[in-house]
């Protein structure tokens, strides 16, 4: 009999313990379903899906600094109570929402160009939460000028040379050349291009853009994050560094910073001793992103870019990111002096005597020096 009742007891313990395994489960879910978390075993918030709707703006979309734009949030189920929306701009906290209708203005008068990102948070009466994410870009608000030019001379240029990076100074031009086991740090004479002196990059890298300061050369790389640092006179090399973008395209120097471009609409503002990143612009005209920035020049206040596989130059208010302007440079190379390894436009030099630019191709057997018949802002 005493086996019997302990045999019971034994599948009595067992029935309950398979019993509370099977409620556990469900007491976590809240009883809602995948669409609709509630309150996870650790106490945390839990997702909920598809109730809150953005009405306004749609997200992408394109706005001018100044215009007027309401942020108007709905729910998609009127059922559900809804406690209140924290919106965050850029990372932080901006506002938060509390009672029907759940809008607010957005002053955009004093911004730049660039993309903002949202992000709303939801919370419900039930414990549920729920976000959504939308971005705004902020176009600029200037109308670019076109500026027109004359040809003052034109040069012999290299036809080997795959330009990344034009500098003038005292007669010389200093060039950055491109192409794995190709790319070069050379100084030639503008007027004859004849070969003053030159060096070669390692032929795992392919060098870009180039930029003098003080008695120095800085030449950076594509993707190796890796720019070299050259003594002026005699382009001996001094010291490498290593920068965190990406991908390096063109590089200019104000004076005081670097300005670096990586292929995108992006123009990054570098110190010189350690490359860190002291801002950046987001480049942009009326009608959107002015994306594929290559070569770039720092001239009068402004830099000049040029836009890969275009053929003109970009004038950029290096504060705002705002496009001011554009050189049409269509037709400057004449088909005759074209042949296969004719590449795209880029380069882009500046003689401060004068006022004059400088400007070739990849692989072009001419360089032009320019006149603008109107001042630069």
């Amino acid at each position: 009999m005493q086996r019997l009742i302990g045999e019971l007891n034994v599948k009595h313990l067992l029935f309950i313990l398979v019993l509370i395994i099977a409620i556990v489960p469900s007491c976590r879910n809240g009883g809602q379903n995948n669409s609709s978390e509630g309150v996870n075993g650790s106490g945390g918030v839990k997702k909920h899906k598809n109730l809150l709707n953005l009405e306004s703006p749609m997200n992408g979309s394109s706005i001018l600094p100044g215009e007027k734009v309401m942020i108007i949030f709905s729910m998609r189920d009127s059922s559900q109570l809804l406690d209140s929306i924290v919106l965050q701009k850029d990372g932080k906290i901006w506002e938060t929402l509390y009672s029907s209708p759940h809008q607010i203005p957005w002053d955009t008068k004093e911004l730049n160009p660039g993309q903002v990102r949202f992000k709303a948070i939801a919370y419900y009466k039930d414990f549920l939460t729920e976000r959504e994410s939308f971005a705004v870009n902020i176009l600029s608000d200037i109308d670019p000028v076109e500026y027109s030019y004359k040809v003052v001379n034109v040069y012999p240029h290299d036809r080997v040379a795959y330009t990344q990076g034009l500098y003038y100074e005292d007669g010389y031009i200093y060039e950055g050349t491109g192409q794995y086991a190709q790319s070069t740090l050379r100084k030639t004479i503008l007027k004859t291009g004849e070969l003053v002196n030159s060096v070669n990059l390692p032929d795992d890298v392919f060098g870009e853009g180039i930029a003098i300061f003080e008695d120095k050369i800085i030449q950076v790389t594509w993707k190796a994050r890796l720019g070299f640092i050259y003594d002026k006179n005699d382009l001996s090399l001094l010291r490498k560094i290593n920068y965190p973008i990406s991908q390096g395209w063109g590089i200019t120097y104000d004076g005081n910073y670097f300005y670096m471009s990586d292929g995108s609409n992006i123009i990054y503002k570098l110190e010189t001793e350690y490359f860190t990143e002291q801002d950046r612009i987001e480049v942009y005209t009326n009608q959107g992103k002015a994306g594929f920035l290559n070569e770039l020049e720092f001239v009068n206040g402004n830099i000049l870019a040029n836009v890969y596989g275009q053929d003109h130059v970009l004038v950029i208010d290096p504060l705002t990111g705002k496009v001011h302007g554009k050189i049409n440079l269509a037709g400057l190379l004449q088909a005759g002096d074209r042949d296969r390894n004719t590449d795209v436009l880029n380069g882009i030099a500046y003689n401060p005597s004068n006022n004059h630019l400088y400007v070739t191709g990849k692989n072009w057997p001419k360089l032009f020096e320019i006149e603008l018949l109107s001042p630069l802002p």
